[in-house]
């Protein structure tokens, strides 16, 4: 099962936590930092937050959000040290430990990168987006037992979390759970019509199943509503060649 890309950073504090010593030039260069990072200027960004680093050598927040950038930025190996850093000195920074679980499902550090959002959710029990990483990353490992585990307490967390819905849809796919897996990407497509990923893999279930009307009713659907849908309709082609359509 093809795992959730890791979109960046999840850092999302919106204030400036400092030390009582923080000199005006790191506020400045801090401010400037979030300035450019708000305007795509993310290696920028960076430099302006390692000056303001080295002005307050000693802030964990400017050390976290340092992390989070080199990890926006693809240096991962940058983020990994200074991060293991700044874990050292705030062990229960839950922010840092969710963006050092992206950081290692990057670089691959699966077991290191659970480990991550296991402590982020024992900080934070209700952040869903460590739940849902951590569920990706157990099917991933095909570990669906535990996966499953996750999503049921994602699911009931946030019972219209679109990406829960359809991640667990394939995660009862592989464990040969159709009738479930097809439930789960039907009420996917509920919450988000023409969610083209949840179609199409429900599409694929029929058919895995030989229902091909019930499939060609899913790829049809999509077709009417955007006939720039490529993929359903070269997927149309192909049953109707092999023939079965209807």
């Amino acid at each position: 099962m093809a795992i959730l890309a890791f979109t960046g950073c999840c850092f999302t504090s919106s204030s400036l936590v400092h030390s009582d010593k923080s000199s005006a030039s790191s506020i400045h260069h801090y401010s400037l930092s979030v300035l450019l990072r708000l305007d795509g200027q993310v290696d920028e960004a960076a430099t302006e937050l390692e000056k303001a680093l080295k002005e307050d050598p000693d802030s964990v927040y400017l050390k976290t959000e340092l992390v989070s950038l080199y990890a926006e930025k693809g240096e991962l190996f940058k983020a990994v040290n200074l991060g293991e850093e700044t874990l050292g000195l705030d062990p229960d920074n839950s922010d840092l430990h969710q963006i050092m679980g992206g950081v290692y499902l990057n670089i691959r550090e699966y077991q290191k990168a659970i480990k991550e959002y296991k402590k982020t959710i024992e900080l934070e029990p209700d952040n869903e987006i460590a739940h849902l990483y951590l569920a990706t990353i157990y099917a991933e490992e095909k570990e669906y037992g535990k996966a499953e585990e996750i999503f049921i307490k994602l699911l009931k967390l946030d019972p219209d979390n679109i990406m829960a819905i359809y991640y667990y849809g394939k995660v009862l796919s592989e464990m040969q759970r159709f009738d479930a897996a097809a439930e789960m990407y039907q009420r996917a497509i509920s919450t988000r019509p023409y969610f083209e990923a949840a179609v199409f893999d429900l599409a694929a279930l029929y058919e895995k199943q030989g229902q091909w009307n019930m499939a060609l009713e899913e790829y049809e659907a999509v077709f009417r509503a955007d006939k720039s849908a490529e993929s359903y309709a070269n997927r149309l082609r192909m049953l109707e060649k092999a023939g079965y359509l209807r």
